[in-house]
């Protein structure tokens, strides 16, 4: 069985918000939610103005061995026909076995409720079974909130491509050195109960301070 289907059955600060592995099946929940996407979210997820949703992308997106090739993600059970509003995914290096690039994208209007750490903590968990040790993320330069959040896990500035920041972070951080941001408290306390296969994340999220209004902006790393 795997690690989410044993871990990760949980609902998100009772909000019916679910974390499950992503499937093959999954290519509707792609193609809805991608074109949910603002602007904004679609530049910052894929560092293009528009994409094209074909077969090939889609079968790409969902076709994972949860190996190398890891995608996780947030489905809403309490809308109607349960859409997908985030995910997350590790791709392994062909030249460096030890690196995995990694990728977030959260739904607009789920941005700011601490998804994010969730999903990135539930890549590092596997990253630690499967013998990655850093993550490599690609961050556009004017997103500050993001590669703070990214610097607080012990992640460093590797190089820059024009308006894109190439950071990398260790795949499974040294949760003694990490601040204590609710972001990064968030990421500390699931990783950690992942690491121990234990499921106590219901109370905490629920006691996390409600989401502010705030004007839309992308989460996409």
């Amino acid at each position: 069985m795997s690690i989410l289907k044993k871990i990760l059955r949980f609902r998100y600060r009772d909000q019916g918000l679910i974390v499950r592995e992503v499937t093959v099946g999954d290519k509707n929940l792609f193609r809805k939610g991608i074109l949910r996407l603002s602007p904004d979210s679609t530049f910052n997820r894929f560092h293009t103005n528009s994409i094209t949703l074909n077969e090939h992308l889609l079968d790409y997106l969902t076709r994972v061995d949860q190996v190398s090739h890891v995608a996780i993600g947030v489905i809403d059970c309490t809308a109607e026909d349960c859409p997908g509003v985030a995910v997350a995914r590790y791709v392994r290096s062909e030249n460096d076995p030890d690196i995995a690039e990694v990728a977030v994208t959260i739904i607009d209007e789920y941005q700011g409720r601490g998804l994010s750490a969730i999903l990135l903590a539930g890549l590092s968990r596997y990253a630690l079974e499967n013998g990655i040790k850093r993550f490599r993320l690609f961050v556009q330069a004017d997103r500050r909130k993001i590669r703070q959040k990214l610097l607080s896990l012990g992640g460093a500035v590797i190089r820059r491509h024009g308006s894109v920041i190439e950071i990398e972070v260790p795949a499974v951080p040294d949760l003694s050195s990490m601040d204590s941001s609710g972001w990064s408290r968030l990421f500390y306390g699931t990783l950690t109960d992942l690491k121990a296969r234990q499921l106590p994340l219901f109370m905490r999220m629920k006691s996390l301070p409600e989401r502010k209004s705030r004007p839309a902006q992308s989460e996409a790393l």
